[in-house]
């Protein structure tokens, strides 16, 4: 009898814990302590060095003319935007943030560059962040489809105008996990230290925080499906890039202890279409642009002389 208890008290904690790691990693309200909030400080660590850099994109952001816009998602959310209008514009980029962060905040490098290159800039919150509604973070899951729908925004917006979809982290594999349903008007995508399968790089990010979260995955992987409404496993960066034919250019850093770099060379490796993989040996998880910002944007611009701005030459 002592024995069933015992399994039935550690069965309890398991559930307990699961549910604990479910609602930090995916509601929106989130918890006030955890493995996710010690990653977040770890990254203010690693980005402190660029702290004056960082400040002068965020205030350029934040000074430089734009508006808010809405649409709504496939499931009836709220989403906001922030659109950069150039009225020299040969192009639009719709950039989406990582995972609970903002555009300001995971754009203050490149955003003023993009905007200088030549584009429109489509800033979006991702659903549960920001001004944008809805409950839970899907790990590019229903982000993809938000992604989607910002795309076709754009297209009705700006007719015949070619569109970039870029993101971060989070964002970047929200960008591939919607590359088989983009509308004729994207051209080209752009993933910065983005990851494949949700569900191994919340196991492997988990894992660095305490050993043995990888025993809870299956749990969290069921509460997620029961409170949250998707599946982890539902989409990939890889299976939805396998069937576009979209040119895609990566950027990585090798030294990413977040997103470990073999995502990105599975990805690469999956692929037949035109891929770019810019590499940035000292630079951490989005760091590769403020690393080595002249590398980054040489071989950025190339690739869009090659797949974007030719076509309006």
């Amino acid at each position: 009898m002592v024995f069933v208890y015992v399994i039935a008290g550690l069965a309890v904690i398991y559930l307990c814990v699961s549910f604990y790691m479910t609602k930090m990693l995916f509601f929106r309200s989130g918890v006030k302590s955890g493995p996710t909030k010690k990653l977040i400080k770890d990254l203010e660590v690693i980005l402190e060095p660029y702290k004056e850099i960082r400040d002068e994109g965020m205030r350029w952001l934040s000074e430089t003319d734009h508006e808010e816009v809405f649409i709504t998602s496939d499931d009836g959310l709220k989403l906001k935007a922030s659109v950069y209008e150039n009225p020299d514009a040969k192009a639009v980029l719709i950039g989406f943030h990582g995972y609970r962060s903002g555009y300001e905040n995971d754009f203050a490098g490149a955003g003023r560059f993009y905007y200088e290159s030549g584009f429109t800039l489509i800033m979006p919150d991702h659903r549960a962040g920001g001004k944008s509604e809805g409950k839970y973070i899907t790990f590019g899951i229903k982000e993809s489809d938000d992604a989607v729908r910002w795309c076709e925004y754009a297209k009705e917006r700006y007719k015949n105008v070619p569109v970039a979809a870029a993101g971060i982290s989070m964002g970047a594999a929200t960008v591939m996990m919607a590359a088989d349903k983009y509308p004729d008007n994207v051209k080209m995508i752009i993933a910065d230290c983005g990851f494949d399968d949700p569900a191994d790089e919340i196991s492997y990010a988990g894992n660095r925080s305490f050993r043995g979260a990888f025993l809870l995955l299956p749990c969290v992987m069921l509460m997620c499906r029961v409170f949250c409404g998707f599946r982890l496993r539902q989409k990939s960066s890889s299976r939805s890039l396998a069937s576009s034919d979209l040119p895609l250019f990566i950027a990585h850093g090798k030294s990413d202890a977040i997103v470990p770099i073999e995502h990105a060379y599975k990805i690469k490796a999956s692929r037949k279409a035109p891929t770019e993989l810019f590499t940035v040996d000292d630079a951490g998880h989005g760091m590769s642009f403020l690393t080595d910002p002249d590398g980054y944007k040489t071989r950025l611009g190339k690739f869009f002389d090659s797949y974007l701005f030719n076509e309006n030459k």
